[in-house]
């Protein structure tokens, strides 16, 4: 078929270039692991279940830090929801206008901006690989090793396990095991469940205290090598400036558009008090 562009078929080539101007459509990393309560009530079941063990990669840490800023707000009967990973990776010189946005706000004093603020502040995960030994909402899962971004919670499940502090009765504390030794670690029985308390949703994994390897030296090296480079995941989220600031925008104040410095002014009290600075010269047309 001839892509030579004529009179006839003009038009119909138009409609497919209008195609391009849509938005890409989101679409989930196939590699990420993401368990949730949603995906096991699909399926019927109350809880999500998984057993997993904890990957080193070859190279790289095993595990990286993620800080973001996460929350909802709303305009009228609408509410908008902003998830965007803090710019502050990219070093603390450089902008992150929710960050920049929650400093202004608690300088004010106001307790009502700074409550806005504390909403806003920015939250953390870690970003880990784990190979899935049992997937029982997502079998297709089983075998695979995937991305994960963890909760503080079970980071800290892992740490005490890595550096036990309690003391028994007999004044001794338990032997130091690390959960990511492909050779000699521990399946983690991840189970989510709905208690009443968002905080409370991981409350029930646990470990199998008895201590294995996940395959042979040469199954475990294959196992390894199928690892992600976890810093440079972190970095493909990071937005820029630009975009950040307009997806912050469009969340935080009506209307979601970079024109309205009346309403950034009115939301921070009637005047620039609260303003960032590194808004300024967006709201003024710069």
């Amino acid at each position: 078929m001839s892509d030579k562009i004529t009179m006839d078929n003009f038009d119909a080539a138009f409609e497919n270039q209008l195609s391009l101007t849509q938005a890409p459509k989101w679409t989930p990393d196939p590699n990420q692991f993401r368990p949730s309560i949603a995906k096991a009530k699909e399926k019927n079941k109350g809880e999500y279940q998984a057993i997993l063990r904890f990957i080193p990669p070859v190279t790289g840490a095993p595990w990286v830090k993620k800080t973001f800023h996460y929350f909802q707000e709303g305009f009228g009967n609408s509410k908008r929801t902003f998830n965007e990973t803090c710019r502050w990776h990219l070093g603390r010189d450089s902008v992150c206008p929710a960050c920049d946005s929650n400093i202004s706000d608690n300088k004010t004093g106001n307790e009502a901006l700074k409550a806005r603020a504390k909403a806003r502040n920015r939250r953390d995960r870690y970003l880990v690989n784990v190979l899935i030994v049992n997937d029982s909402v997502n079998p297709e899962n089983n075998g695979k090793v995937l991305w994960w971004e963890m909760p503080v919670f079970v980071f800290d499940l892992i740490e005490a396990k890595r550096n036990p502090t309690e003391v028994n009765a007999f004044g001794k504390k338990a032997a130091a095991i690390n959960p990511f030794n492909p050779f000699k670690g521990l399946d983690f029985g991840l189970t989510m469940k709905e208690t009443g308390e968002p905080a409370k949703l991981y409350h029930a994994s646990a470990w199998n205290d008895e201590i294995t390897a996940i395959g042979t030296e040469e199954e475990i090296a294959a196992i390894r090598a199928r690892a992600f480079d976890l810093q440079e995941i972190l970095m493909n989220s990071i937005l820029s400036e630009d975009d950040f600031r307009k997806k912050f925008l469009k969340t935080t104040v009506p209307g979601g558009t970079e024109k309205t410095f009346e309403s950034l002014s009115t939301i921070a009290g009637g005047d620039n008090t609260g303003i960032p600075a590194s808004f300024t010269g967006t709201l003024q047309g710069k």
